[in-house]
């Protein structure tokens, strides 16, 4: 007798031991979280947090359903250590966890909208009501009114301060009256939340502002363009498609724009295809223009560029664009454009030959009229003798008209 005693509890114990709840999902990644999406009274949020499946593959079925139930504590914890909150050591903000196990007679899908101290009840994959009640452990949890005070500096911009923020959740199951193992290795996660530096186009890679164009000179059809960022964690670009950098780049065509910001939101050369309005680049702070598939840039062209970088945030994904870059691409050396520039002056020279003004785009020749006879490139030398006589004071400017 006490053998058949033995052998049932060693059979029952086998048969609880080959059981286990599967738990199978993931923390969402982030960049930025915001307040706004979070009720810290309740739990209450309509961003999905976390997202988990649990089933039980080994326990006995009768049809679709467990022949008895798994029964299932859940906690989740959310602790902060952030200096500018006033957390130097990490804190636990919220504990939530049920008051009493739930039952489960098929696999549930687990979202934090839905577990809340609000929720009555979740559902199984068969739509079947489980009766979910869960509750605030105050020992665990900061107070609301201590909590909001950390939070009443950063309450305007809604956004939480850079800092470590740790969500976990912890399960328990049993089954039969048995504990059974929980296998979830995606159950915790620790986020370095950093806020991304604003995002700056590097000066002279090329470009600058308008008012700097004449020195902003790319000296290739095929520029590389720099600029300045965080750059996103592996994880976050794993988890958002739309993540990353993006670079617009159009003409500038002084007869059609009046500024740069008309030039950017007209026709761009990249991306060619009008429908895309940006071109993604992915997560680094450098491409070059592309040699297919963009419209090619030409000696003497003015163009416009803008980037901008998408981060995953709890209120969607959102972007941020730099300022607006011009540049132009450099021309062939023209020695008689110097020569000329040495004549009338620099500040005479940059003001008919600056962008947009009444010679952009006109070079020299060499041909040239003295005292009204016309002169071939041969006689150039004539030139480069007066112009040292205007930099010696010998000669002076009177006047400069454009026919």
């Amino acid at each position: 007798m006490k053998k058949i005693s033995t052998l049932i509890s060693f059979l029952t114990a086998t048969l609880a031991f080959g059981q286990s709840l599967t738990v199978d999902g993931q923390f969402s990644d982030l960049v930025t979280y915001y307040i706004s999406s979070v009720d810290i009274e309740t739990g209450a949020t309509d961003f999905q947090f976390f997202s988990y499946d649990l089933s039980c593959a080994d326990c006995p079925k009768d049809g679709n359903l467990y022949k008895t139930p798994v029964l299932v504590d859940v906690t989740f914890e959310i602790s902060i250590e952030s200096s500018a909150l006033g957390f130097d050591n990490e804190e636990t903000i919220a504990y939530l966890e049920t008051e009493e196990p739930f039952e489960m007679y098929a696999p549930i899908h687990l979202d934090n909208r839905d577990f809340t101290i609000d929720a009555m009840e979740i559902s199984d994959i068969y739509g079947n009501p489980v009766p979910l009640n869960v509750g605030i452990d105050n020992n665990l949890t900061m107070g609301t009114d201590d909590l909001m005070d950390k939070f009443s500096t950063i309450v305007t911009t809604g956004q939480l301060p850079d800092g470590l923020y740790r969500f976990s959740l912890g399960i328990t199951a049993t089954h039969n009256g048995s504990t059974i193992p929980v296998n979830c290795p995606d159950c915790s996660r620790v986020l370095a939340i950093r806020t991304p530096v604003s995002l700056a186009l590097a000066d002279g890679n090329p470009g600058g502002p308008w008012d700097d164009l004449l020195n902003n000179l790319a000296y290739t059809t095929f520029p590389v363009f720099n600029w300045e960022s965080d750059l996103l964690g592996a994880a976050v670009m794993d988890n958002c498609l739309e993540c990353g950098f993006y670079i617009r780049v159009a003409e500038f065509r002084c007869e059609d724009h009046a500024s740069v910001e008309d030039a950017i939101d007209d026709v761009t050369t990249l991306p060619i295809d009008q429908a895309d309005e940006w071109y993604y680049i992915g997560n680094q702070l450098s491409v070059m223009y592309p040699p297919t598939g963009a419209i090619e840039l030409v000696a003497g062209g003015i163009y416009v560029y803008q980037v901008q970088r998408r981060i995953s945030t709890t209120e969607g994904v959102e972007p941020t664009e730099s300022p607006i870059f011009v540049f132009k691409v450099a021309e062939d050396y023209n020695a008689y454009l110097e020569d000329i520039k040495g004549i009338i002056n620099e500040d005479v020279y940059n003001a008919l030959f600056t962008p947009c003004g009444p010679l952009t785009g006109y070079t020299s020749s060499g041909a040239y009229k003295l005292d009204g006879i016309d002169r071939g490139e041969a006689e150039w030398y004539r030139i480069t003798e007066l112009k040292d006589e205007f930099i010696q004071g010998e000669q002076s400017v009177v006047n400069t008209e454009v026919q």
